[in-house]
């Protein structure tokens, strides 16, 4: 996936299910311009039974991403993922506007490689 406006995936819905991203090249999210910025992962709404991101290689170089957002999710594994170039943020498990509550279960992350020359936040 790469040179995204904004967001590379977004999750809209219902209650329930899971979501897994594995095993992607994922480059350039938010490239939309001033004021943009584009998550590698977005969850909007409802909350989510597990997440998992595993095996993925990000590459960001311009434009403003702020990494994966596992918010509203039960439980998250976070894992062998590659992570290089400019953003702000890695991963989050509860951001603002979200249900810091419904993690019920383990928020692993674990065994990822984080190119820190380049990057804003924690």
């Amino acid at each position: 996936m790469k040179n995204s406006n904004s967001d590379l995936i977004g999750r809209h819905g219902n209650d329930g299910g899971d979501i897994t991203i594995q095993n992607n090249v994922m480059e350039q999210a938010g490239m939309g311009g001033a004021g943009v910025h584009g998550d590698y992962l977005q969850v909007y709404g409802p909350d989510i039974n597990a997440t998992r991101i595993l095996y993925n290689t990000t590459v960001q170089n311009g434009g403003i991403t702020q990494g994966f957002f596992a918010d509203n999710t039960k439980s998250a594994e976070i894992a062998g993922n590659t992570f290089t170039g400019d953003f702000n943020f890695f991963v989050s498990g509860s951001g603002p506007n979200t249900n810091p509550a419904a993690l019920t279960g383990a928020f692993n992350v674990h065994d990822n490689y984080f190119d820190p020359t380049q990057h804003i936040g924690p």
